[in-house]
């Protein structure tokens, strides 16, 4: 076996955090959202960004299909709670996650996240932020 037919091996190995999904990643931090969005993206989704809430509400009012909102809680001017529950009015199958600097449980404690709620703590890896989308967009299919 030639080095080069093992790496073509390789590359047709299942990865099961891959996805073909869309994910409206809203970050008000340019660095950060363009870091996310080439890690999805990599992964195989379809990316749309937004720099705050009223920019992805924009986009989820042309009609593309969205998939995972993945939304900065703390954000100037909406939060990612308040944005979450206005896409989920326009589009009722959205999935949410929810990333944040803060602890998960000092958000759910000061009431800004509910106890149900999907939340990923910064920093994170590019497997954990994968693993998390998945298990977001697979939850109760």
């Amino acid at each position: 076996m030639t080095a080069h037919a093992t790496t073509a091996y390789a590359e047709t190995q299942y990865d099961p955090l891959r996805g073909q999904e869309t994910v409206l990643v809203v970050e008000d931090e340019p660095v950060i959202r363009g870091l996310v969005c080439g890690m999805l993206q990599r992964s195989g989704f379809t990316v749309l960004d937004a720099g705050n809430g009223d920019e992805a509400i924009l986009l989820a009012g042309t009609g593309i299909r969205i998939d995972l909102l993945l939304t900065d809680v703390v954000m100037p001017s909406m939060s990612g709670r308040a944005l979450a529950e206005r896409l989920q009015t326009m589009l009722p199958l959205l999935r949410v996650l929810f990333t944040s600097g803060y602890s998960a449980g000092a958000l759910r404690e000061h009431g800004v996240l509910d106890h149900g709620s999907r939340i990923l703590e910064k920093p994170y890896s590019a497997d954990t932020l994968r693993r998390n989308v998945r298990d977001a967009l697979d939850d109760a299919r």
